[in-house]
Parts: structure tokens; C-alpha cells; sequence
């Protein structure tokens, strides 16, 4: 938590995604919690089983806006090696942990396998990450998780959306 000593200097640049503003009201002699407007970078990561091994990009990059309890994430992830990792693909490193409802994200992909038809992201309710799931084929309605088989060495995704924290 951010250590503030002086209001008049306070900038959101001062805090973290995670910080509350803590006020003392002195008519109801209770403090309360106030969640401030934060913007900063995260860097997110690609696993599959939970593991990053052998794992390279060209560009790991992310964004995040925290306007009260909701923070808004986007991310950008361009391999030049999907690693030896095997399992359940997800994006690790969420800048805060998601509560409430898990939320879906947006996501936007290319070069992934030919089975590949959609591709669609959901940040779990008590995590701080994003698992991933497609549609086999077009038109399908069911979605699974990915895996490490449905990623190449040059796969690209983009991600983006809103959760509660």
C-alpha cells in the first residue's frame, strides 16, 4: 500500500491497482474505504499447465485502468517460441485478482492451429489470471479451453475487457 503523507501532492501515480484510499469519517467515527482512479502496466504471461518453460516473445505487453472496483485490462501477446510447456493454456500476471462473477474478455488471435475458429478469454472469479478457450470449428456452439496444441511459434494475441476487483 502506498504510504501518503501530504493530500495536496497526491497524484494516481502515487498508488498501486491494488491500494484503497482509506478516510476517517468523523461524524459516523468509522473509516471508509475508497478505491481510487489508477492507470499503470502489467506484463502478462502465457502458460500452459501452469508452466512458462521454454516460452519466448517478440512483445509481452498490458494496460490497466482501475476506476473504483472495476479495472479495465488489455494486453498484447506475440510468441517467437510456444516453449515445451504442455497443458491448459492461460495468461498469468493480472495486475489485481478478480472478484465477483468471472467476467469474459475479448480476444483476438492469429496464427494459431487450423482447428482454431474463435477465440474467447474469461478472468476467474479469486485468480489473477485469464484462461482461454475456442470454438473448433465455425458456427460451433461450444467453446473449449486451449492448449499448448493449438498455439504455433509465431501466435499473436490481443485481450482486453473489464472485471470487478
Amino acid at each position: 500500500m502506498a504510504a501518503i503523507t501530504d493530500l495536496t501532492t497526491l497524484t494516481h501515480t502515487d498508488l498501486a491497482a491494488s491500494d484503497w484510499l482509506v478516510v476517517h469519517d468523523l461524524s459516523a467515527a468509522t473509516d471508509k474505504k475508497i478505491a481510487p482512479f489508477v492507470t499503470g502496466t502489467w506484463t502478462p504471461q502465457l502458460l500452459f499447465g501452469y508452466n512458462g518453460s521454454g516460452i519466448t516473445y517478440t512483445t509481452q505487453s498490458g494496460q490497466y485502468t482501475r476506476i473504483g472496483n472495476m479495472l479495465w485490462v488489455t494486453g498484447i501477446i506475440v510468441l517467437t517460441s510456444k516453449g515445451a510447456a504442455t497443458g491448459l493454456a492461460t495468461i498469468a500476471g493480472l495486475p489485481v485478482a478478480v472478484a465477483g462473477i468471472s467476467s469474459t474478455l475479448s480476444c483476438l488471435s492469429f496464427s494459431l492451429g487450423a482447428s482454431v475458429s474463435a477465440t474467447s478469454a474469461l478472468a476467474v472469479t479469486g485468480g489473477s489470471s485469464i484462461n482461454l478457450y475456442y470454438t473448433p470449428a465455425a458456427g460451433a456452439a461450444t467453446y473449449s479451453q486451449m492448449t499448448n496444441t493449438e498455439f504455433g511459434n509465431s501466435s499473436i494475441l490481443y485481450f482486453s475487457g473489464v472485471y470487478k476487483v
